[in-house]
């Protein structure tokens, strides 16, 4: 009884914070119910907070269809086959072959090898002003030029006409060469001459410009 009426007490003196209390309470029974209500139909489901990334396929390459192994034959057997060269044909190009093997070697070993040792020589003489004797060709300039002249009937006539020119230009390009060197020889020993080697630099200039035509050809 006395707890009763203490309460009856409290509530008399604090009515305004108990009216509060009760407003309050009232309130969020009423919030509650409504969302009960909302959601009622609806089962309850756990998502995950953290979203993972998308993960991204490489595309797929397709494979390359199988060929037609059967149209690939047929195709192979419709072409049109080569035909076997006449005995003519490879005796021909045998004759080329040996006309050409031929030709190089008489440029390395021939008369007309004469060229790059000159001027080998000559860029010697210009770094230390000591001239070498040019050594005696070991084939003469007429067998060198019959090794390097084609027979007429071993190529088509322009392609000969060509080459015969083309020789022509080199032999006139290594006698002058040889002409210059001569000159230039005599120079070098001839102790008389004192210009501090004005004229062996003339020389040299025409015996490069001989050398870059006999090259050009």
């Amino acid at each position: 009884m006395q707890i009763l009426s203490k309460l009856q007490t409290f509530v008399r003196t604090h009515k305004n914070i108990v009216f509060a209390i009760i407003g309050g309470l009232i309130l969020l029974m009423l919030i509650l119910s409504l969302y009960f209500a909302n959601n009622s139909s609806q089962p309850i489901t756990f998502t995950k907070t953290l979203k993972e990334a998308p993960i991204k396929q490489a595309p797929i390459k397709e494979e390359p269809k199988p060929k037609d192994q059967l149209q690939e034959l047929k195709n192979f057997v419709e072409q049109p086959q080569l035909s076997r060269p006449t005995q003519q044909e490879l005796e021909t190009a045998a004759k080329i072959l040996d006309f050409t093997n031929q030709a190089a070697q008489s440029c390395n070993e021939g008369w007309y090898a004469q060229a790059d040792l000159i001027a080998f020589f000559c860029k010697i003489y210009a770094g230390e002003w000591q001239l070498a004797v040019l050594p005696q060709a070991k084939v003469s300039k007429e067998t060198s030029q019959a090794q390097l002249t084609p027979p007429p009937e071993l190529f088509a006539a322009e392609t000969t006409t060509y080459i015969v020119k083309t020789l022509n230009t080199m032999t006139q390009n290594l006698e002058e060469m040889l002409v210059c060197y001569q000159d230039l020889s005599r120079y070098v020993a001839d102790t008389s001459i004192q210009d501090e080697g004005a004229r062996g630099k003339i020389i040299l200039q025409k015996i490069q410009e001989n050398y870059t035509a006999f090259n050009r050809t």
